[in-house]
């Protein structure tokens, strides 16, 4: 049980990132995002090694968060980065 749990930063809600991504999702609270960044990571948490994700794209990502385009508003913010072999 003691894997099941995931350390979240107690600045998160507050940072400029989050803060940006809330906004260029169009949600006046930041809590939206917070909650979208935690089912994405938890993903990675679960299926990744290395937190690298070979062949995973930014749609699905999008699958995992629940709305489309917030994989592109992590990447835009610097907390994706995408190239030829996946994400991570």
């Amino acid at each position: 049980m003691a894997g099941d749990w995931i350390k979240m930063e107690a600045t998160t809600p507050d940072k400029p990132e989050v803060l940006a991504i809330a906004a260029r999702m169009g949600w006046s609270d930041p809590d939206y995002a917070v909650g979208k960044l935690f089912r994405v990571w938890r993903w990675f948490d679960q299926q990744t090694i290395d937190g690298n994700a070979r062949g995973v794209t930014l749609a699905l990502l999008d699958s995992i968060a629940g709305v489309a385009g917030f994989a592109d508003a992590m990447r835009d913010v610097g907390w994706l980065v995408e190239d030829a072999g996946g994400i991570r």
